[in-house]
């Protein structure tokens, strides 16, 4: 078995040439060696893109060659491509299907699409999809359930054992798609809209995953601390719950959902906002020593109060802003990060963020309209990924990796504000 298993650089050679079509149609994958002698061991790396998975070809056969060379393994879907039969195959399960979804299985129809029309089905896994799953091993965590090929290892490999067999694996079932053209761009917007009636037609039934598009962008850098360190006192006050409902809501998920809760933490405490010069007004009819010897004038002074805050939904929002940020604040989070901020962001889906800054900008050039400028940024941002558009452009922020990744700094940005918002909203 230990010859059987060594290697040398000619047999490296030889399993990149024996695979030259896979490798030459899916260029994310690679094929390198690994282990000491006498057991050297050959794996293809990231097929799919994926680095939670890798396929052991230490014995790279003729049948694993075919079935290889002719697909194409989609970054964004769990899924092969036919290119000999155009045909698209997603990966659904080999587990046991519950009782809900056993009618599936059986489901077959045809849908057309810009002229196109498609046999689409429910049916058993291809051969190709088995032979790949005799060499598939999970790497590490995963953020696409592992292509959903777990099931299908376990039931190869149940198909190859005298044991019993495990009563939570059945036949693989796949999801078929006929008459396809491979295109990524083209093949994910189809996707796209057959899931919109795959899931209105049933609502409890299975749809295509499409994964996010992986990025090789660096992490955006944080302002860790608000006041740079660490207080060793912090005398605390009751906070409004649903500010704090909010402010917890915003630390899962991805940026996108985080600057929107963040955001809400803003447009909420706005919309009850009075601006100071009213509140001022206000707190002196109270404080007068006289307030409650004629509660008729009091009541007619408040009222005249009152209506000095004639501002409407935005013009709150942004005196609100004024009133509780501190410039200085929201400077340590942008010098942290200047790129991110000082260059115009086109983001997928047409929506252009013009930057709040320039590359030389410094503190006391951004203190004077600094929190203006931003202020009518993260409206921009909320409006286009809320609304579906922006008004002014008509223009969105769709939901992929690059766009999220872009999203970053203004997450950590407007978390800043936010925070401000919850502790000193009732100061100013």
């Amino acid at each position: 078995m230990a010859e059987k298993a060594k290697l040398d650089s000619a047999d490296l050679a030889a399993a990149r040439k024996s695979l030259e079509p896979f490798l030459t149609a899916n260029p994310s994958a690679s094929i390198r060696e690994f282990g000491t002698e006498p057991k050297i061991f050959r794996a293809i790396e990231q097929p799919w893109g994926d680095k939670s998975i890798a396929f052991n070809i230490t014995d790279l056969s003729t049948a694993l060659c075919d079935a290889l060379n002719a697909v194409i393994l989609p970054a964004r879907l769990s899924a092969l491509y036919h290119r000999d039969s155009r045909r698209l195959e997603v990966i659904w399960t080999a587990y046991e299907l519950p009782d809900n979804q056993k009618i599936v299985a059986q489901r077959s129809f045809k849908y057309s699409y810009e002229g196109s029309a498609h046999n689409c089905s429910f049916g058993r896994s291809s051969d190709r999809l088995l032979e790949i799953a005799k060499v598939f091993a999970s790497l590490k965590m995963s953020n696409t359930s592992f292509r959903n090929m777990q099931s299908i290892r376990a039931y190869v490999r149940s198909q190859n054992s005298d044991k019993a067999q495990d009563t939570s694996i059945s036949q693989p079932i796949s999801f078929w798609i006929d008459n396809i053209d491979w295109d990524d761009e083209k093949t994910v917007e189809f996707i796209n809209n057959l899931n919109f009636y795959l899931s209105y037609y049933d609502n409890e039934g299975p749809i295509v995953a499409l994964h996010q598009e992986s990025t090789t962008d660096k992490p955006q850098p944080k302002y860790r601390y608000i006041s740079g360190k660490f207080p060793g006192t912090i005398k605390g006050k009751k906070l409004d719950n649903n500010l704090l409902s909010f402010w917890e809501a915003s630390s899962g998920g991805d940026a996108a959902r985080r600057f929107q809760y963040y955001y809400r933490i803003i447009e909420y405490t706005s919309f009850f906002y009075i601006e100071s010069s009213a509140r001022l007004a206000l707190k002196r009819i109270l404080a007068s020593p006289d307030a409650a010897d004629d509660i008729g004038a009091t009541t007619e002074k408040l009222m005249s109060a009152f209506q000095m805050s004639k501002l409407d939904e935005y013009a709150k929002f942004s005196q609100l802003m004024q009133d509780v940020i501190d410039p200085k604040i929201l400077w340590t989070g942008i010098k942290e990060n200047i790129s991110a901020f000082s260059k115009d962001v086109k983001f997928d889906g047409g929506y252009v963020l013009k930057a709040i800054i320039a590359p030389t900008t410094k503190e006391s050039t951004f203190i004077p309209k600094g929190v203006e400028t931003f202020t009518k940024s993260i409206r921009d941002i909320r409006n286009a990924l809320s609304h579906g558009r922006d008004f002014k452009s008509a223009s969105v922020i769709m939901p992929t990796s690059r766009n999220l990744n872009a999203l970053q700094p203004w997450v950590h940005l407007i978390a800043i504000a936010a925070g401000q918002v919850v502790l000193y909203k009732d100061v100013s």
